[in-house]
């Protein structure tokens, strides 16, 4: 019986460890998170180019007409839409978004 008291009581050691250790993950990851957080807010936040704001204008227009493309090539017709617009349409997506 002494054997089996000491083997419970090497297994309840190990797994007051385990939890501990898991603890301590935990505590990493939320100081991790709590500087990235901290960080974060002190940059500058910048207004979205043009491609950023065509992109979530037109993303569901695009996925509607080709339910079948992926992200990746969403993006990529974007990209090449914005690309064959004249200069003027580009600077009214801009100043729409601002405005």
């Amino acid at each position: 019986m002494s054997n089996a008291i000491t083997i419970e009581n090497i297994i309840e050691q190990i797994n007051n460890i385990d939890l501990s250790i898991k603890d301590l993950k935990k505590n990493v990851k939320n100081e991790k998170y709590k500087k990235t957080k901290h960080e974060n807010n002190k940059d500058i936040k910048r207004p979205l180019n043009s491609y950023m704001i065509y992109y979530t204008e037109n993303y569901k227009n695009y996925k509607k007409d080709n339910p079948d493309l992926i992200s990746k090539e969403i993006a990529k017709l974007c990209g090449e839409n914005l690309r064959n617009m004249k200069s003027n349409e580009k600077s009214k997506i801009q100043s729409d978004k601002i405005n």
